[in-house]
C-alpha cells in the first residue's frame, strides 16, 4: 500500500508543477500587440524642431539622434513586454494591448 501511496503523491506532484508551469511561466512568453502613433512622434519632433529653431542650433544630426532615441525607446519597450509594436496607421481595429505612443514620448523628450 505504501509504494501505492507513493505513485500518487509523486504523480499529484507532477501534474501540480505541470499546472504551475502552464498557469505561471508560459503566458510571459505571449506576445502582446502595442501600437504607436508615428503622427504623434512626429508633431513632438517638429515642435521640438520648431524650438531648436529659435534658439538658432538646429541640424540634421540633432534630428537624426532624436528618431533615433524614439526607435530605442520603442525597441526597449517591445523587448520589456515580449511585444509586437505596430504603427497605428497599419492597425484596422482598437484590438490590441497598449497604445505606448505616450510612453515613447515621455522618455525621448525628456531624455
Amino acid at each position: 500500500m505504501k509504494y501505492f501511496e507513493t505513485i500518487l503523491i509523486s504523480l499529484a506532484i507532477t501534474l501540480g508543477g505541470i499546472a504551475a508551469y502552464q498557469k505561471f511561466i508560459l503566458p510571459k512568453k505571449e506576445k502582446k500587440i502595442y501600437v504607436v502613433d508615428t503622427s504623434k512622434l512626429i508633431a513632438a519632433e517638429k515642435r521640438l524642431l520648431r524650438i531648436g529653431l529659435t534658439k538658432g542650433s538646429i541640424n540634421a544630426d540633432e534630428v537624426k539622434a532624436l528618431d533615433e532615441r524614439f526607435k530605442k525607446i520603442i525597441n526597449y519597450i517591445a523587448k520589456r513586454d515580449n511585444a509586437i509594436v505596430l504603427v497605428k496607421r497599419a492597425v484596422l481595429s482598437n484590438n490590441y494591448d497598449k497604445d505606448i505612443t505616450q510612453e515613447v514620448l515621455m522618455s525621448g523628450v525628456t531624455n
